[in-house]
């Protein structure tokens, strides 16, 4: 039929060139814009240090409509690394096993079904340390300008009759560990103010000896009077205090062994002197139970100021110190006994000021905390767990470290700051 007839009953009509088609919809491609959002079993608190190094990490996967074919992931010591775009695993878990120490962190990111790469989401962790693996490591003294620290290691097998407890030596960040004696039952390492010589105690001498372990002099004799496991030298280097066993009482002496001075008959234990060097406090056991005492470093004004453990002299002149009522917590007091203050929960197996005298680390419960002196602010810096116990934190003089012993060995936490506390 030809254009313009009738066919059928109806009209023809030719049209030339191509059908008319409707438009398409705009397509809008699918942008994966949510970061998975990262925990971690074992170190579930970014601020806290965690004595465990086999982290564990899980991830709530990202909502996508297209759905999400994989991640990729990294654990390393920089903030903000962003994973490459090579998928590492379809699971939203990783886990690792003996990482480095440090503060770490992971980096995950997710590719959905569409080919499109996510954000990346970052987790920090934070392990102290592991310095040393023997549990009868303790007594850590730092030398004054906070490059080294001196301690007691018990090497020896005493249930088999073998004793070997000596000094050892070591730099702050745990490298270049060297031993300082070779005898038997070394104990009370303490510095002198200059940091070139270590006063320590044997089984009943006081001997010195320079810092790497050479000169030693004996002080103190067994039949002179014997000397057991206290050592404290004055804060201007000029004197020794000890306390005297073949003749019991608190002793002074020049720091050369001369001029030995007797200042008190009973048994003192935890000796320390004041900042300025002119009052010594200690305590006692007396009548089932702990005092505090203090005497002027000339042997005047001898007085009891309170009941309690473990003193020690704040930056501030005041008296710190642990006593129990339900549990062991730190107070201060004045140097006479006055204006007692009960500062925090714990602190019995020893505390610790950091240089500015404005904090106190400290132990409870077997984690390691950091709280103001004036009792506000406590934070908790190491957590642990069940399968490790800390005590006697000591914080380094340039206050960017802290080593605590544990049932582990000696651990070390550095530039906490960054890390901060909870």
């Amino acid at each position: 039929p030809k254009a313009g007839e009738i066919f059928g009953g109806k009209t023809l009509t030719w049209c030339f060139g191509s059908p008319s088609v409707p438009p398409s919809p705009e397509i809008t491609p699918i942008i994966l814009s949510t970061p998975p959002v990262i925990s971690s079993p074992f170190h579930p608190n970014e601020s806290i240090w965690y004595c465990n190094k086999n982290p564990s990490f899980t991830w709530i996967v990202p909502t996508n409509i297209s759905g999400i074919a994989g991640y990729s992931y990294v654990l390393d010591e920089f903030p903000l690394t962003v994973p490459d775009t090579f998928a590492d695993s379809i699971e939203n878990s990783k886990y690792y096993t003996d990482v480095a120490d440090g503060t770490l962190y992971f980096h995950v990111r997710a590719k959905d079904n569409a080919g499109n790469w996510g954000p990346a989401s970052h987790y920090r962790i934070n392990i102290p340390k592991r310095l040393t693996t023997n549990m009868h490591d303790y007594s850590v003294k730092w030398n004054p300008d906070g490059s080294k620290f001196v301690f007691v290691s018990e090497l020896g097998n005493y249930t088999k009759g073998v004793h070997d407890t000596n000094l050892w030596i070591m730099n702050a960040d745990g490298t270049n560990k060297e031993r300082l004696t070779l005898w038997d039952y070394c104990q009370s390492p303490t510095w002198s103010p200059d940091g070139k010589k270590i006063a320590f105690s044997t089984v009943n001498e006081l001997w010195v000896m320079n810092s790497d372990g050479s000169n030693k002099q004996k002080l103190v004799t067994e039949k002179e009077m014997g000397c057991s496991q206290e050592v404290a030298w004055s804060p201007d280097g000029e004197k020794i205090a000890f306390n005297g066993w073949r003749f019991e009482g608190l002793w002074i002496m020049n720091q050369d062994g001369s001029d030995k001075q007797r200042l008190t008959t009973n048994w003192p234990l935890d000796i320390a002197w004041n900042p300025s060097g002119d009052k010594i406090v200690y305590r006692i056991f007396e009548t089932d139970t702990f005092e505090i005492w203090v005497i002027n470093s000339d042997g005047s004004n001898e007085q009891k100021i309170a009941i309690g453990s473990v003193p020690a002299w704040g930056p501030d002149g005041k008296v710190y110190f642990s006593f129990v009522v339900s549990d062991w917590t730190i107070w201060s007091m004045n140097a006479d006994g006055s204006n007692i203050r009960e500062l925090t929960e714990g602190g019995y197996y020893g505390f610790s000021f950091s240089p500015d005298g404005k904090r106190i680390t400290f132990e409870h419960a077997g984690d390691i905390y950091i709280i103001g002196a004036d009792g506000k602010g406590k934070q908790k810096l190491v957590e642990t767990g069940r399968a490790v116990y800390a005590e006697k934190p000591s914080w380094s003089p340039d206050g960017t470290k802290i080593v605590f012993e544990s049932s582990e060995g000696l651990y070390l936490v550095s530039d906490f700051e960054k890390g901060g506390g909870q």
